[in-house]
């Protein structure tokens, strides 16, 4: 009766061992899914950030206050008017002067930046007389952007622009007829914070009709591509 009993005991101890090592088994292998899943959900909210940083959601909306101050009412038709100008934006993430980002590559690293902007005045007086003409250049977001001017110094001015968040310079361009108008570069230093859009508005001043005015907008994200 004792062997019996001792066989009963054993057995029952047997299934008690098999029983919390199944449960111990399932257990972490429950837990290891859960470490798996949330180590899932965290790259993939991750990546839902970084995607999250795109020109659409980075796009400056300029003063308008500030733009209003030095845009004009085109009183004079298009063909009547006597001057006429030409604006070129480029961009080079490096300061190796090539140049070779035009106003329509929309990203870039998140480095510093150098913005060239070349201006060339032209008259249609008879004789050719050389007349002042006053350019304006608005920089857009300049709180999460700094703003230096690299070239051109001694003929550019910094003026007022009454908002923290705009800084606005000014140059005066000498027009004359196309075929002896100077083209005038000028050149800045941007360098961003953090991801952020930068806006360039370059207008004229009443002289020149508002079709000449030109803008353009570049960003600053980690998925950019140098």
């Amino acid at each position: 009766m004792r062997t019996i009993e001792r066989v009963f005991m054993i057995g029952l101890l047997l299934m008690l061992v098999i029983c919390f090592g199944a449960c111990g088994s399932s257990s972490d292998q429950e837990q290891s899914s859960t470490r798996s899943e949330t180590q899932s959900v965290e790259e993939e909210s991750s990546k839902t950030e970084n995607r999250g940083i795109t020109p659409e959601n980075l796009e400056i909306e300029p003063n308008d206050d500030v733009l209003q101050k030095y845009s004009k009412d085109d009183e004079e038709g298009f063909l009547d008017a006597d001057f006429s100008a030409a604006t070129d934006i480029t961009f080079s993430v490096v300061d190796d002067e090539s140049w070779k980002y035009s106003h329509n590559k929309r990203e870039f690293p998140i480095e510093p930046c150098y913005a060239k902007i070349n201006n060339t005045a032209i008259t249609k007086h008879f004789w050719g007389k050389k007349d002042e003409i006053g350019v304006y250049f608005v920089f857009s977001g300049t709180e999460r952007c700094t703003v230096e001017l690299s070239k051109g110094k001694g003929e550019i001015e910094q003026v007022d622009s009454d908002d923290s968040n705009t800084i606005v310079f000014k140059k005066t361009l000498e027009a004359a007829k196309s075929k002896k108008a100077e083209t005038i570069e000028s050149e800045f230093k941007l360098t961003p914070k953090e991801a952020c859009g930068l806006r360039i508005d370059v207008i004229y001043d009443a002289s020149v009709p508002r079709k000449y005015d030109q803008s353009s907008t570049i960003y600053f994200t980690n998925n950019a591509e140098e």
